[in-house]
């Protein structure tokens, strides 16, 4: 034999030649301790409540019947501001991999549903185009037209 297959946990499979097996450290992380993190990302807008969304997605956690509570999990922090928003994580435990995957769905179905209850937006892409002075006036006068032609236009029955 010169390498090991190995199976991962979506079915996937590995071939790792017998000479990286024995030269590298080989970690078995499921082997003593199959739990695993779960985490949960949302980008809110800048003008959604930051801290009403923290506590919504902590709620949905603590809530949900597969989320093992251990230390300080489950937690949510700021990760990071964005041109799209406030990059938030919700982090959490769970008892397997498989587990982790259903539970990271039904977390973003239900933090989406409390969303929309509670007027916290999810950040959509956004692009901001800028315009140097004269282009920007030529764009500002074209607008003018069109709105003084609008006014002057007749209604359509």
């Amino acid at each position: 034999m010169m390498h090991v297959i190995l199976r991962t946990w979506d079915n996937r499979r590995l071939v790792a030649p017998n000479s990286t097996l024995l030269s590298e450290v080989v970690t078995n992380y499921s082997r003593t301790d199959p739990t695993m993190l779960a985490p949960v990302f949302v980008t809110i807008t800048y003008e959604s409540d930051v801290d009403k969304a923290m506590e919504i997605m902590l709620d949905e956690a603590k809530r949900h019947p597969d989320c093992l509570p251990i230390g300080d999990l489950p937690n949510v922090v700021v990760m990071e501001y964005s041109e799209r928003g406030i990059n938030l994580r919700l982090l959490s435990r769970a008892k397997d991999q498989p587990t982790a995957f259903m539970m990271i769905r039904d977390l973003l179905y239900t933090i989406k549903k409390r969303f929309d209850e509670e007027g916290i937006a999810l950040a959509p892409p956004r692009t901001y185009i800028t315009f140097d002075q004269q282009t920007r006036a030529q764009i500002i006068e074209i607008a003018e037209q069109i709105m003084s032609e609008m006014r002057n236009e007749p209604a359509k029955a």
